[in-house]
């Protein structure tokens, strides 16, 4: 007579495949979910300095206004003998979670170097940094 159906060594040798195939299918979903964050927080820096650097360009002409818009506020600023603005620092702690730092600085008469610098805090070396020229007006 046949004996019809498994083994209890041939059920238990299925179930462990099918358990360690199921761990590595677990940890790949981990490294993934991982690496999709980073990504999401990598395109967020990039989108929030995108939106400072415009924000920044379009409102220069009447600094008071950008300053009632945005959250920013002076850290630092230097002007030369005549007034002119040389350099200026301004910084916002909470843009959308992120700490924002914005730089300009005098080439010349007519150009200025902008820099816009996002990451999670004043200190992350791993901070987003948009540099960008513009006329002055």
């Amino acid at each position: 007579m046949k004996n019809k159906g498994f083994t209890y060594i041939e059920v238990m040798i299925s179930f462990s495949v099918f358990a360690l195939m199921l761990i590595v299918v677990i940890k790949m979903n981990n490294a993934i979910n991982f690496i999709m964050d980073m990504n999401n927080k990598t395109l967020q820096t990039i989108h929030i300095a995108q939106m400072e650097m415009e924000n920044y360009k379009s409102g220069i002409n009447n600094i008071s206004d950008f300053f009632t818009r945005t959250g920013f506020e002076f850290t630092d600023q230097q002007t030369d003998e005549e007034g002119s603005v040389v350099s200026r620092t301004l910084e916002d702690s909470d843009v959308n979670g992120f700490y924002v730092r914005i730089e300009e600085t005098a080439e010349d008469d007519d150009i200025s170097e902008v820099i816009v610098i996002v990451g999670s805090s004043a200190a992350d070396p791993d901070a987003f940094l948009l540099k960008s020229k513009m006329l002055k007006n």
